[in-house]
């Protein structure tokens, strides 16, 4: 067989790239060792109807790839508050946007969840973000998110019981030592949208993808064994192509293309099931461990949601809670007492249906950063959110780059970082 561009990998990346080619014309074979789409981003169903994505994850249509790629009406998205609880030493805290959830701006104000200087200086932080660009947050000189918090005055209970958790979560690192560029990034998406499921699951965005690609050219169950700059052997057969586009983690990209392995982040995630009640006051809200379940580290529970708050359509007249803990823990680790204190009610009958222990969870996004890595690597180009940032977002726009790269080879024209947009474009 022959094509235009042969792509290794039918995650994020690897289907962004094959939309981008097909769109204009290409012809593509993408291969994928899986039984499914997705790589990092699938859903299972268990036996009771619920859906468990592997490992929490979230959406954020503010996203301007995947925006831009995605219907997000047909996604049906189901937005979480902007707020969150945190359970410390001395109860449990609730903090949220006054705009969107104003019954609970007074306790948002008060002195337990941290001193006012302090709010105001995260503030005042995040809102420098978000009237930044992204490229001028990629190009600005960098720290750790740790020390450009604490630059900025965001200090004390506030940061320990508050920011420090969350953006544990969101790094799967706890002393947050992922680059400030990350985190300024991460504010940017935040602030213009409203972090969300999708409410059948997240499998629902590359499945999205997939379907608008032409019948035929996604071949699962097809583990690649080898690429050259011409051709991609999998399955014991050998498919000639005029480019190749590896799209897949930077472990396996690098048994294949030799390119740099990045370090990982890892994280477990356990899923119960409990009868339809009124946890977290009915509300999609963030609960995190703010030191009140143990102190913060490498190794501990860092937060719980009741995703059936967003989205009911993950388990049908359940409630059904997602729990996440650093590092890679055993399915039986003891976590009703914590969730016990997190939620305060007693969670002693609470059913674990799920348990995803994910080390290759997320690729460290580590001082130094450059987000918009080149595309080309030798005789080949490279897809994945290591190549950018560790987000959909990362691996949408990783993916079209290397698309665009592979087209302008196949059309001989220099390289830039500019869209591709089609042939007529080009002819003008």
């Amino acid at each position: 067989m022959k094509v235009d561009v042969a792509i290794v990998g039918a995650g994020l990346a690897g289907l962004a790239a094959a939309r981008q080619l097909s769109i204009h014309g290409f012809s593509i074979a993408l291969f994928e060792a899986d039984s499914r789409v997705g790589g990092r981003v699938q859903s299972d169903h268990h036996d009771s109807g619920a859906i468990m994505d592997r490992g929490f994850q979230l959406y954020n249509p503010a996203y301007p790839e995947a925006a831009r790629v995605l219907d997000h009406s047909a996604l049906d998205l189901r937005s979480f508050t902007s707020g969150l609880i945190s359970c410390t030493t001395h109860g449990n805290l609730r903090l949220a946007d006054p705009r969107k959830v104003p019954q609970w701006a007074p306790a948002s104000a008060l002195p337990p969840s941290g001193s006012l200087r302090s709010k105001l200086s995260f503030i005042r932080y995040a809102l420098e973000q978000r009237n930044r660009s992204a490229r001028t947050i990629a190009s600005q000189p960098e720290q750790s998110a740790a020390q450009a918090l604490s630059n900025a005055g965001v200090n004390g209970d506030f940061y320990r019981e508050i920011i420090q958790p969350f953006l544990a979560g969101v790094f799967l690192e706890s002393e947050l030592n992922t680059s400030s560029r990350f985190l300024d990034l991460i504010l940017k998406s935040f602030l213009r949208g409203s972090p969300s499921v999708p409410s059948r699951g997240m499998q629902t965005i590359p499945d999205q993808l997939a379907d608008a690609l032409p019948d035929g050219v996604i071949h699962l169950n097809t583990p690649v064994a080898a690429v050259t700059e011409d051709s991609v052997t999998a399955a014991g057969r050998n498919w000639q192509a005029q480019a190749v586009i590896v799209a897949v983690d930077s472990t396996t990209a690098h048994q294949l293309v030799g390119v740099q392995s990045a370090p990982w982040n890892s994280v477990t995630t356990w899923y119960h099931l409990a009868p339809r009640t009124e946890l977290t006051h009915g509300k999609p809200v963030l609960v995190v461990n703010g030191g009140g379940v143990g102190a913060l580290s490498d190794s501990s529970i860092i937060n719980s949601v009741v995703l059936t708050n967003a989205a009911p359509e993950y388990a049908p007249g359940h409630s059904l809670i997602s729990t996440s803990a650093i590092g890679i823990h055993p399915r039986d680790l003891p976590l009703h007492g914590a969730l016990t204190k997190m939620y305060e009610t007693n969670t002693s009958s609470w059913e674990l249906i799920g348990h995803y222990p994910i080390s290759h969870a997320l690729p460290a996004m580590s001082v130094p950063l450059t987000v918009e890595k080149p595309a080309r690597h030798g005789p080949v180009f490279l897809a994945g959110d290591y190549r950018a940032t560790s987000s959909i977002q990362g691996a949408m726009v990783s993916g079209r780059r290397a698309a665009d790269s592979a087209i302008r080879q196949l059309l001989e024209l220099s390289d830039t970082d500019t869209p591709f947009e089609g042939r007529e474009h080009v002819r003008a």
